[in-house]
């Protein structure tokens, strides 16, 4: 097990690259929330904006929450995981 260890870490980090690296690609994809201020002022919703769960962007959106909470949590295990040898 004593041997795993570092794989397991080299693992972890490549997939947290991936991860930022796909959520930094995401995030320039999407376009700017600048048009949907009409609501603020009293805008009406348009049959886009009903159904904009339903678009690349509704896609690129749910990807971006997803990729962001799975790079949380794979960041926080591997400084669990890295944590005994920093002060062990």
């Amino acid at each position: 097990m004593a041997t795993a260890a570092p794989i397991i870490r080299i693992v972890i980090l490549a997939i947290i690259v991936l991860l930022a690296i796909a959520l930094i690609v995401l995030v320039m994809l999407q376009p700017s929330n600048t048009q949907g201020l009409g609501a603020i002022s009293g805008g009406t919703d348009t049959f886009f904006a009903k159904n904009k769960s339903k678009t690349l962007e509704g896609l690129f959106r749910r990807l971006t929450i997803i990729f962001s909470i799975s790079l949380a949590v794979l960041t926080l295990i591997f400084f669990i995981l890295y944590m005994p040898f920093l002060y062990g």
